[in-house]
């Protein structure tokens, strides 16, 4: 049942996406079209689909309209580094395991599903501005508490923010 919700969830930004789309693969060692997904996203057109395998990558940066997902069962691919996405019109986000992730600027629809943010030297794991529409589910966040206890796991500006099912925590260092 939780996977085809995942899916359901998951796919509705891609019916408002072309129907012509392309689905690329990466995979960081073994047969996949791209190692990284920047690769990837240099090839990548609008609505199109990134399909990431389990493994370790360096962070991205996705300023296109496009999914980047993780596979539907097992381990997540996991990102080092501060990921970004910037500028999109709508973006999706699904099972994937990242340090940090910042999100700005984006002036459509924005989806986080299902993925794992945690980072020991990061306050703030996921932050966001300035976009018109995020929604934020089923992720488990965890930054670290800095000193004076100030920090949050997550900030957010300037952003309409649908948020739910999610874990927040924060570790004191």
């Amino acid at each position: 049942m939780v996977r085809s919700v995942r899916l359901a969830f998951v796919l509705a930004p891609v019916l408002a996406l072309p129907a012509f789309a392309t689905t690329w693969t990466v995979d960081d060692n073994g047969p996949a079209q791209f190692t990284t997904v920047d690769a990837a996203q240099a090839a990548a057109q609008f609505g199109d689909v990134i399909l990431v395998a389990p493994g370790t990558y360096p962070a991205f940066h996705l300023t296109k309209s496009l999914q980047v997902l993780g596979p539907a069962s097992g381990s997540p691919p996991h990102f080092s580094g501060t990921s970004t996405v910037v500028g999109p019109t709508l973006f999706t986000l699904a099972g994937l395991s990242l340090e940090v992730l910042q999100v700005s600027n984006v002036s459509g629809r924005g989806v986080i599903d299902e993925c794992v943010m945690a980072a020991n030297n990061h306050a703030a794991v996921l932050k966001i501005a300035n976009c018109d529409s995020l929604v934020v589910t089923r992720c488990s966040i965890t930054g670290t508490q800095g000193y004076g206890g100030f920090e949050a796991a997550v900030e957010a500006t300037d952003t309409w923010l649908e948020w739910s099912d999610n874990s927040v925590d924060r570790k004191s260092v």
